[in-house]
């Protein structure tokens, strides 16, 4: 038998040495880990009824910001279809029913593992006319506004800064109201249980 040489014997060490890397995991056992509760890392441990009070007012503030960005999403939506010819003046309130009926679209046909293909293309059609009709009325809108928060400053008449704006609104307000309400409802929930 031969002797080792320098190099053999580097890798018996490294074949020998404890792994860093991690564990190559199964599906079974990912499945079984997945399956099992997990400590929620945003729960806050509340004291006493001061401290209840208080989360609650924040959580009652948080679910107020959640419905103002549902409004002006639903806004923006009512103010493209008007401009676009959709006679809306007449409808009074029932014409929330249309970016009421977008966000129930959204929400409730939001894509799952196992949905159907017609259910992620209705869901994907809410997904683009709410977006598309907050980025159009919000342009409509803002185009050479002068917004007074902070030192002030005047949105652009047209161009990539507008468009850029109005796309992150119309995303910010398809997606953000329903993540903050189902957020705050939550620890509203855990807070006085």
């Amino acid at each position: 038998m031969e002797n080792p040489t320098k190099n053999d014997q580097l890798l018996t060490d490294l074949i020998n040495q404890p792994s860093t890397t991690p564990a190559i995991v199964s599906p079974a056992d990912r499945q079984q880990t997945s399956t099992q509760q997990r400590p929620r890392a945003t729960s806050r441990t509340v004291g006493g009824l001061y401290d209840k009070l208080g989360l609650t007012l924040a959580l009652i503030g948080s679910l107020t910001v959640s419905a103002l960005i549902w409004y002006a999403g639903a806004y923006f939506t009512l103010w493209f279809l008007e401009r676009a010819g959709l006679t809306l003046a007449g409808a009074g309130p029932a014409k929330w029913a249309i970016p009421a009926a977008i966000t129930a679209g959204q929400l409730w046909l939001w894509p799952r593992a196992n949905s159907p293909w017609q259910s992620m293309l209705v869901f994907l059609g809410f997904l683009a006319f709410d977006v598309g009709t907050s980025w159009g009325g919000f342009t409509s809108w803002a185009a050479g506004r002068r917004v007074q928060m902070f030192s002030g400053f005047t949105i652009p008449n047209d161009g990539m800064w507008l468009h850029s704006l109005a796309l992150i609104c119309g995303l910010g307000f398809a997606f953000l109201p329903e993540k903050i309400a189902r957020w705050a409802l939550s620890e509203l929930r855990r807070t006085w249980r």
